[in-house]
């Protein structure tokens, strides 16, 4: 039977990061303190990372700002770029980003240079909210003069094109009170659109699952197995192909389980040969300050192969940059 998500319906989602008490926050001395760890021959790296991984970041956006008036409008980007290098460098540049330009600048790079990343698309525009997607319009506009819209319509194409176009327009209704009638006739509809008819009507499952809210949705997976001998999940991947199902199985599998799905995400960043950095910071900079608390707990007892998240962070990184993932993983309950 399945379960409804107990992360969207009952608000318990735990980041790491929460920043520090408003009563202790001096951006000025934390702008001081980042550039004297910056000076001399060898970059204090702990202090930087301290810094970063306690503040949320709001107050983030305040150190930088404070930094740029103390130091002659040097930017601390530029800095910590010149200063540090690899994978740490990623992570301490990308957390001095807001969140929305961040992903802005993972969609752009996703749709950049030869082929389209698609599994980069569906990971951002199909887990966050209708403010969250107005937000990183916004964004994209102003950092790269483009419409988000008009270039996902450009570099997708099909049905994947059709509910990621139909996502940008924000009509995904706000996590709240589940409605579970509405739930039962719309796990009707998508049994009616999918397994119960020769063919697929894909245009419902576009509709249904680019405007109902995640909490909804996985009402919906749960009223769907009331009525079909298969999880709505797996109806999808009868039923649909390709980056379009990958996308409906994302926004389902988020909505019933949001720890439980980026978990298995930070797992497939990191088994076998290899780790695809890229990914793992991406995700756990994303859900920071969201519930990368709560992945990190479900990490451990659900997926891990026997292994916390933390150690597999440590048999796959090394580092400043080992650390600072650590540093993400505690947030503000780091000593």
């Amino acid at each position: 039977m399945a379960q409804l998500p107990q992360q969207h319906l009952h608000g318990d989602q735990k980041p790491s990061i929460v920043g520090i008490p408003a009563n202790k926050f001096d951006p000025i001395a934390d702008a001081k303190a980042i550039r004297n760890a910056l000076k001399g021959a060898h970059t204090d790296e702990k202090a930087i990372i301290k810094i970063f991984t306690t503040r949320n970041n709001r107050q983030i956006q305040v150190i930088r700002k404070s930094y740029a008036v103390l130091y002659e409008d040097k930017d601390l980007i530029t800095n910590i770029k010149d200063e540090t290098s690899g994978d740490f460098e990623k992570v301490a540049t990308t957390l001095l980003l807001t969140r929305h330009d961040y992903d802005a600048q993972c969609l752009h790079k996703a749709m950049s240079g030869l082929g389209t990343n698609e599994s980069v698309l569906v990971e951002i525009l199909c887990t966050r909210s209708a403010e969250d997607i107005s937000e990183i319009i916004k964004s994209y506009d102003r950092l790269f003069d483009k419409s988000l819209d008009k270039i996902v319509k450009a570099e997708t194409k099909g049905d994947l094109e059709n509910i990621l176009t139909f996502i940008l327009k924000c009509q995904r209704a706000a996590d709240g009170q589940v409605n579970e009638e509405q739930a039962k006739k719309d796990a009707q509809l998508l049994y009616d659109a999918g397994e119960k008819k020769w063919g697929t009507d894909e245009a419902k499952f576009i509709e249904i699952l680019a405007t109902r809210s995640y909490s909804q949705i996985a009402a919906i997976a749960h009223a769907y197995e009331k009525i079909s001998h298969k999880t709505l999940v797996n109806a999808i991947k009868s039923e649909l192909v390709g980056d379009f199902e990958n996308a409906c199985v994302t926004i389902v599998e988020y909505s019933k389980d949001p720890s439980g799905f980026w978990s298995l995400k930070l797992k497939e960043a990191m088994k076998g040969l290899g780790t695809d950095d890229e990914k793992l910071i991406r995700i756990m900079i994303a859900r920071a300050e969201i519930d990368l608390a709560s992945i990190r707990d479900a990490f451990g007892d659900r997926y891990g192969d026997g292994k916390t998240l933390k150690q597999w962070i440590d048999d796959d990184c090394a580092g400043s940059y080992q650390l600072v993932l650590q540093s993400l993983l505690l947030g503000n309950e780091q000593q």
